[in-house]
């Protein structure tokens, strides 16, 4: 076998192998249970403005989620209390697209134990407002950058 036959076998298992381990680990944006389920486990992440960084961690499980909210002077994780600053559920929107780039997303609407989305508190509606799921990210910062999965 020549290499040029040899480079060519190569390439196509080295291309099908990737093909089929990129297929697995994606995930449907359209399919509830695929989004939730790459959402499950513990997320940090910030954004920036003004001189001040604010800091999000977020720990999903199920539907449920445990929220912490800091701001600082620095992009260095901040030390974390052991009490989150809020509690509570999530449901996820229909598929949006960007109107300026590929890609979609899914808000996702932070409700706090208890109580409902219009007698929602402060830290749930900014959890609600700065984060989403993007079909290339995970969990995303609006405007800033992907969270980062612990």
């Amino acid at each position: 076998m020549k290499n040029s036959a040899k480079s060519g076998i190569v390439f196509l298992v080295v291309f099908v192998i990737y093909f089929g381990i990129s297929s697995c680990s994606s995930v449907d944006i359209n399919d509830d249970k695929s989004v939730i389920g790459r959402m499950q486990g513990t997320w940090v992440g910030f954004d920036h403005e003004n001189g001040r960084y604010t800091h999000y961690k977020l720990k999903i499980s199920g539907n449920n989620f445990n929220g912490w909210l800091t701001t600082t002077y620095t992009e260095k994780e901040p030390e974390w209390s052991d009490k989150p600053d809020e509690i509570g559920t999530f449901e996820l929107s229909p598929v949006q697209g960007y109107t300026n780039m590929s890609g979609n997303y899914r808000n996702i609407n932070f409700s706090k134990e208890g109580v409902g989305y219009s007698d929602n508190s402060l830290a749930a509606r900014t959890f609600t407002e700065m984060i989403i799921y993007d079909d290339f990210s995970g969990l995303y910062v609006v405007s800033w950058a992907a969270m980062t999965k612990k």
